[in-house]
C-alpha cells in the first residue's frame, strides 16, 4: 500500500473510533437524562470541555491558534451549524419515534455525497453509491422503523438535521485544506458554544443530575464526546467528507449493541442482520477510497 493508502487506512480507523465514541456518549447521555440532566447542560459542558482540552493538545504539539481570520470564522460558522444539526435531531424525537428520526437523519451520508458531487464536480463511484444504499437499507432493518406515528414537524426537524450534517461535513473538509484539525476543532467548538449561550440567554435551562449515577453519566458522556469530536475532524481530514459520512453509518448499530449490553434492551435477529449489512456496506464503500490515485483530487469519484 502506498503512503496515501496508509493515510487513508489510518483515517478510516479514526472515523470508526469516532463513530464508536459518539455511540458511547449517546447511550451514557440517555442515563444522564433519566437522572435529571437537561440536553442544554450536556451540550454546554461538551463544548466547554473541548475548548479547555484542545489548547492543551495544541500546546503539546507546539501548534498555535493564530490562524487566518477567514478560516477561523468559517470554522465558527460550521460549529454553529453543527449545533443546529444536533438540535434538529433532538427536536425530531419529540414528534416522531426515535427509530424513524434516526433513519431520516441518516439520509445525510447520501446528501453529503450529492452535495460533494456538486461542489467538487465529480461523479460518485458506483461502489460508493452501492455502499450508501446498502447502509441505509441495513439501518432500516436494524432500527425496526415504524411509520405509525408520522408528524410533519418531526420529519422536518430530522430533515433539517440531515441537511445541516451534509453541510458540516463538506464544509469541514474544505476548511481543513487551509487549517489543521485541532484548530478547526477548537473554532467549531467556539461556534457551537456561542449558540448554546444564546439559547441559555433566551430562556434555556441548565439542569444538574439529582443522583450520583447521573453525575457519573454526565461526566462520562462529556468525556467521550471530547474524544469523539477531534477524532471526527482528524478522520474527515484524512479520508474526506463522503467516506467519513459512510463510515458514520456504523454509529446506530454501535448504539443499538451498546444499549442492549448496558440498558438490557432486546436485540432481534433482524436487527443483527441489519447491523451486519451496514458493516458490509461500509467496507464496500471504502474500496474506491483506498484505491484512489494520490494524484486524483476527487476522493471516491471521477471529475465531471
Amino acid at each position: 500500500m502506498n503512503n496515501s493508502g496508509s493515510v487513508k487506512g489510518t483515517g478510516i480507523t479514526w472515523v470508526v473510533f469516532a463513530a464508536f465514541a459518539i455511540s458511547v456518549s449517546v447511550v451514557i447521555a440517555s442515563i444522564a437524562f433519566s437522572h435529571g440532566t437537561s440536553t442544554l447542560t450536556i451540550l454546554l459542558l461538551r463544548f466547554l470541555a473541548l475548548m479547555m482540552l484542545i489548547p492543551l493538545l495544541m500546546r503539546a504539539r507546539r501548534l498555535t491558534l493564530r490562524v487566518a481570520p477567514r478560516a477561523a470564522l468559517l470554522s465558527v460558522v460550521i460549529g454553529a451549524i453543527f449545533l443546529a444539526q444536533t438540535g434538529g435531531y433532538l427536536a425530531s424525537v419529540s414528534y416522531i419515534p426515535v427509530a424513524l428520526a434516526v433513519l431520516l437523519f441518516y439520509t445525510y451520508p447520501l446528501l453529503t455525497a450529492m452535495l460533494g458531487a456538486i461542489i467538487d464536480r465529480r461523479r460518485p463511484h458506483p461502489l460508493e453509491l452501492l455502499g450508501l444504499g446498502m447502509a441505509f437499507a441495513g439501518l432500516f432493518l436494524a432500527l425496526q422503523v415504524s411509520f405509525d406515528a408520522l408528524d410533519a414537524r418531526g420529519i422536518g426537524f430530522a430533515a433539517l438535521a440531515a441537511c445541516a450534517a451534509a453541510v458540516v461535513l463538506n464544509s469541514t473538509q474544505r476548511v481543513l485544506r487551509n487549517l489543521a484539525s485541532l484548530p478547526v476543532s477548537f473554532f467549531t467548538s467556539v461556534g457551537s458554544l456561542l449558540v448554546c449561550i444564546v439559547i441559555l440567554a433566551l430562556g434555556g435551562e441548565v439542569a444538574w443530575p439529582d443522583t450520583d449515577i447521573g453525575w457519573w453519566a454526565l461526566v462520562a458522556s462529556v468525556t467521550t464526546f471530547a474524544i469523539f469530536y477531534p477524532t471526527m475532524i482528524i478522520g474527515i481530514e484524512r479520508v474526506g467528507a463522503v467516506p467519513a459520512a459512510l463510515i458514520f453509518n456504523l454509529e446506530p448499530p454501535f448504539t443499538i449493541l451498546l444499549a442492549a449490553w448496558w440498558l438490557d434492551q432486546t436485540l432481534t435477529l433482524t436487527q443483527l442482520f441489519g447491523a451486519a449489512v451496514v458493516v458490509a456496506a461500509v467496507c464496500i464503500g471504502q474500496i474506491p477510497n483506498l484505491r484512489q490515485n494520490p494524484e486524483n483530487p476527487h476522493p471516491g469519484g471521477v471529475p465531471l
